[in-house]
């Protein structure tokens, strides 16, 4: 999704700089990454106009807390786009903290209308849109190659359909022997090995992580 907004004339209009906070590695590897990318956000903050902060659930909602805070203390304008469902953010034990990020920002992005019904219940919002996910595809028409792919790219968990697919997959994969089915992402790996094993479609499926 980065990519599709660097590819865009927005983001050269703008002049935009995106700051990656977290990595998939070991603890020491994701603090020291995060500690590069707050001094690279101090240094950038003073020139900055607006600030487009990304964040999810639990570790992710305190780890985006300090570029906030520091966002709020400079008088800049603030983006929160959200990208959770809605059942982390209303059981989370951190409401307070959604709710300082809800009340303050400027405009918070979030990803499907019954997001917004379901938030907007518990929590009060300065001014909030939806805003689906974009996604550019490039197909290469010039290629003689039989295999074929399906993507997912994702949380794996109920909410996002991955097991009803791989139910799905399991009910025509067998026919198409071409197709294979990768899958990327994190989350009950435990049970997407398990159903991948059940189905007995480990050799058409490919899960390869974050």
């Amino acid at each position: 999704m980065i990519h599709t907004y660097e590819s865009t004339k927005v983001w050269r209009k703008w002049n935009c700089i995106w700051i990656s906070t977290y990595n998939d590695k070991s603890n020491l590897h994701k603090i020291i990454y995060f500690l590069i990318g707050f001094f690279k956000f101090i240094l950038n903050l003073p020139f900055s106009k607006i600030i487009h902060i990304h964040l999810s659930w639990h570790i992710s909602a305190v780890r985006k807390f300090p570029f906030f805070i520091l966002s709020y203390l400079f008088k800049k304008k603030i983006i929160i786009h959200l990208h959770s469902g809605a059942e982390p953010i209303v059981n989370s034990k951190l409401r307070k903290l959604y709710n300082f990020y809800f009340q303050n920002a400027d405009i918070t992005i979030l990803l499907a209308q019954s997001i917004k019904y379901s938030l907007e219940n518990i929590y009060s919002f300065k001014k909030v849109i939806v805003l689906y996910n974009s996604s550019n595809i490039s197909l290469n028409k010039k290629s003689n190659s039989s295999q074929k792919y399906i993507l997912f790219t994702g949380h794996i968990n109920d909410n996002k359909g991955i097991f009803d697919l791989l139910k799905a997959f399991s009910l025509i994969c067998k026919n198409h022997p071409s197709w294979k089915l990768i899958i990327a992402g994190i989350g009950d790996v435990k049970k997407l090995n398990f159903l991948i094993n059940k189905y007995q479609i480990s050799d058409q499926v490919d899960f390869i992580g974050w």
